[in-house]
């Protein structure tokens, strides 16, 4: 289980596009030069998060020199959809993005 949205307002963002609330910072997109990729790789910092320390420096530089284009996805909502498990419940407990989200087991 995720949450609901108004006891936890810094994870989630309303989407007046979408009429419902959207999980914050779940996923980043960038499409990266081959020289840059090439870099970054050669770089980076495994032992840190990507916006800390070398790593931030690197993913600025890069955008700077236009060896990284980030991408965004403004947030994801998470409910049960589908389900996967023919052992897991048929009836679906988080069904909607305006209150208490998340994914159940199976």
């Amino acid at each position: 289980m995720i949450g609901d949205p108004s006891l936890c307002p810094a994870l989630y963002e309303f989407s007046a596009c979408h009429q419902h609330y959207h999980f914050t910072g779940f996923a980043d997109y960038r499409l990266w030069t081959d020289a840059g990729y090439t870099s970054w790789l050669a770089n980076r910092d495994l032992s840190q998060p990507i916006n800390v320390g070398v790593n931030a420096v690197l993913l600025a530089n890069a955008e700077k020199s236009r060896d990284l284009i980030t991408g965004r996805k403004r947030g994801f909502c998470f409910i049960d959809s589908v389900r996967y498990l023919a052992t897991a419940s048929d009836t679906p407990t988080f069904t909607n993005c305006l209150n208490n989200q998340g994914i159940s087991a199976g």
